[in-house]
């Protein structure tokens, strides 16, 4: 039997034979990081896919091999991480000073696993003769989970359930929207809030009251009290068009966006 690939093999098998990986490729040679994947010492590499890339917004590139430098080794951690290391709840430490938080849920019966912003493949782990690959849908712009990915979460203490919000949001095709855009807030109802709402039957009916729920910002409640100003008159623009009107109460710790109040 043939040798296993280094962790750097495996990025170029991947980017010569289906094309998955050959922007990846493209930047660990310009960054400067073949020595890292192709030595001795073992390290994992969370490889975002071309997609991935296609997905980033405009302001992730184009960027400096420095910069892209940083940004990759973000995707390594030192050792073999195995499937069996990829705990709910668990971090991993990149060579980039990231702590990546490590989240699991199930989707429509579907295990899904997300490791930082990104859903990563671990039914699919490619073992390497130093180390291990993980194939990305999105690129690890933050240690923490996406939006899709904390909705979908199975943690513990459970959070309100989010499964009738995952379920539309997936049948909408907006779960990769959800896991790549690098910021926004989203006013999600739970299933409680969804008892009793007849939604309409049309598609593009159902989609827009969703994007009704996202505004194309980081928002923290401090926001929301900015937002408010003056006499609770303000408005944050949803992603569907509306103007949600925020109201906001900091003394009484109130804050409601549109007809909902925020939790």
């Amino acid at each position: 039997t043939s040798p296993l690939p280094t962790v750097y093999g495996h990025v170029v098998r991947n980017a010569g034979g289906d094309g998955r990986l050959a922007m990846l490729r493209a930047l660990i040679d310009a960054a400067g990081l073949r020595d890292v994947l192709d030595g001795p010492d073992a390290h994992t590499l969370f490889a975002p896919t071309d997609d991935a890339f296609a997905g980033l917004p405009p302001t992730f590139a184009p960027r400096s091999d420095e910069e892209n430098r940083a940004i990759l080794l973000n995707h390594v951690v030192a050792g073999v991480v195995n499937v069996s290391a990829l705990d709910a709840g668990a971090t991993l430490a990149t060579l980039g000073g990231a702590n990546l938080t490590v989240t699991r849920g199930d989707v429509d019966g579907v295990p899904y696993v997300a490791v930082g912003n990104a859903r990563v493949d671990d039914d699919a782990m490619l073992a390497a003769a130093n180390g291990a690959v993980y194939m990305a849908a999105a690129v690890i712009t933050d240690a923490r989970p996406s939006v899709f990915a904390l909705l979908a979460a199975d943690t513990a203490p459970p959070p309100p359930a989010f499964g009738t919000l995952v379920a539309l949001v997936r049948a909408l095709g907006g779960d990769d929207e959800l896991e790549t855009a690098a910021e926004l807030t989203v006013f999600a109802p739970t299933d409680a809030a969804f008892d009793g709402v007849v939604l309409p039957q049309a598609v593009e009916a159902q989609r827009a009251i969703l994007l009704n729920h996202i505004v194309m910002r980081r928002l923290s409640l401090a926001d929301l009290a900015a937002a408010a100003a003056p006499d609770n008159t303000g408005t944050l623009d949803a992603l569907g068009g509306a103007a949600l009107r925020v109201v906001v109460d900091e003394a009484a710790g109130y804050y409601a966006v549109g007809n909902a109040e925020a939790l």
